[in-house]
């Protein structure tokens, strides 16, 4: 029973992380949707909770986080879909890189090793996700304080009525979204199998990809 509380509290700090890193990592204001924001991170607590715990669908869970916090930023914060889609994999890549850093860094003092990948509970997750979140959350901090981030996407809500053209920048950003969403699935898939090497190389390129496209959207016109 503890286990599960705290599964349960530690899976809102997560998405509570996630979703300030994506928000932070492209200047979205959070204060402003902060009711909505605290409903959506229990969602997501809720859900990876009934996928991975009660369910036993571990394989479910990423990919299924991925689409609620889509559909928060396309109907609750009213972003276009390819932006709303570019933003959750960029901070879902992101988190995972830091979270791969923190696991390295404590498999390298000992203090874990790859058996936790796969696990659900135990100290050594506890310690590897709570780093995770408080690293997180210092850099979405500095990111405010300093003024820094990516703020080539309008501010929501966008104006539906006008037609986009999905060319040029923004298949780029399509395609990008799709090779991470491909490499989110991948990571369930490298994590339940205790295998980091393959997955860290990944997110890695994925992150660079990102940067890069968000680097290209910053100077165009």
């Amino acid at each position: 029973m503890v286990d599960k509380a705290i599964y349960i509290i530690l899976s809102i700090f997560d998405a509570a992380a996630m979703l300030a890193l994506m928000c932070k990592l492209y200047r979205l204001p959070i204060l402003m949707y902060a009711k909505r924001m605290s409903i959506l991170v229990l969602i997501i607590a809720v859900v990876s909770y009934l996928l991975r715990i009660r369910l036993s669908l571990p394989y479910f869970d990423l990919p299924m986080q991925y689409v609620i916090f889509v559909l928060f930023f396309r109907y609750i914060i009213k972003m276009r879909f390819h932006y709303a889609a570019f933003i959750v994999a960029a901070g879902f890549i992101t988190f995972t890189n830091i979270q791969l850093l923190v696991y390295y860094f404590y498999t390298a003092t000992g203090a874990a090793n790859s058996t936790i990948l796969a696990a659900v509970s135990g100290i050594a997750v506890y310690i590897v996700q709570i780093s995770t979140e408080a690293v997180v959350f210092v850099l979405c901090f500095l990111l405010w304080r300093f003024g820094y981030g990516w703020s080539f996407i309008i501010l929501p809500p966008h104006n539906f009525a006008k037609k986009e053209k999905y060319t040029g920048f923004n298949m780029e950003l399509i395609v990008s979204t799709i090779i991470s969403v491909v490499v989110i699935v991948a990571t369930v898939v490298f994590l339940h199998d205790g295998n980091s090497f393959p997955l860290i190389i990944l997110v890695f390129i994925c992150f660079g990809v990102s940067y890069y496209l968000s680097k290209k959207g910053e100077m165009e016109p």
